[in-house]
């Protein structure tokens, strides 16, 4: 795997080693449930944006498929290459110039990427996966708001629409937006 420079600070530089320990017990129910949500056939091209420490990669490696992973930080992308060895496309940059091209990837991954970017930049992020997705292609979106812990309220199939959530408790709005009327949408809320 060859890592370009980026412009930012490594955030995670610091806790790539042991991130999995932490944070892959929260998570893991929720790839499960995405893998059941949209079964995948050998061969698939998956590509896992905000791929981290390729923990959520992996499921889809198991079932055979090509899998390719954008991440911003190096360090998180050293953990994926060690665990996923190589047959793995690992790749450093920025979601909204994955330099991809056009209607390769079956299924994208989203998870738990895009709390992470203010508005506008997610935005761009969502036409750059509009871009590199099938026409027929799936995009897997899991994600939460920066407030309180909720309970999880499950997840909504989203064929052909535009998708505009409201949700109002204890005082936090969540909102999210998504204009794309040619794709089709696995959402966990």
């Amino acid at each position: 795997m060859q890592i370009v420079d980026t412009v930012m600070t490594d955030k995670y530089k610091n806790i790539a080693a042991w991130y999995d320990t932490i944070f892959e017990p929260l998570n893991k129910g929720l790839r499960q449930i995405g893998l059941k949500m949209h079964p995948v056939k050998p061969g698939m091209n998956v590509l896992d944006i905000g791929c981290g420490t390729g923990e959520h990669l992996k499921l889809y490696q198991e079932q055979n498929c090509n899998i390719f992973g954008i991440d911003l930080s190096a360090a998180m992308l050293s953990v994926a290459a060690n665990k996923l060895g190589e047959k793995v496309q690992l790749k450093q940059c920025d979601a909204v110039d994955t330099r991809f091209t056009a209607d390769k990837f079956d299924l994208i991954l989203l998870s738990t990427v895009l709390h992470e970017m203010p508005h506008h930049k997610r935005v761009d992020v969502l036409n750059e996966v509009k871009r590199i997705l099938k026409k027929d292609g799936k995009i897997l979106l899991i994600d939460f708001h920066p407030g309180p812990l909720l309970k999880l309220k499950g997840y909504y199939f989203v064929e052909r629409w535009t998708l505009f959530v409201r949700y109002w408790k204890l005082k936090v709005k969540f909102l999210l937006l998504f204009h794309f009327l040619e794709q089709n949408y696995i959402f966990i809320l």
